[in-house]
């Protein structure tokens, strides 16, 4: 099935890498992580959901 689309980005010139700034960093606990990690399943459920209706109804009216 189809899922999230990720970006990956390339840096192109010396420039563009000299610009680029830390900003922060921070550390999750376990806990935080499996509530994240809930709520992607979730939104993962609900777009393959909404993507097969979304998918039935473009093949019906091609018929």
């Amino acid at each position: 099935m189809l899922g999230r689309e990720y970006t990956q980005i390339v840096i192109k010139s010396e420039k563009a890498k000299q610009n680029l700034r830390f900003i922060s960093a921070e550390v999750l606990e376990r806990s935080e992580t499996e509530t994240y990690k809930a709520a992607l399943e979730q939104e993962e459920k609900e777009y393959q959901e909404l993507f097969a209706v979304t998918l039935d109804r473009l093949t019906d009216d091609q018929q």
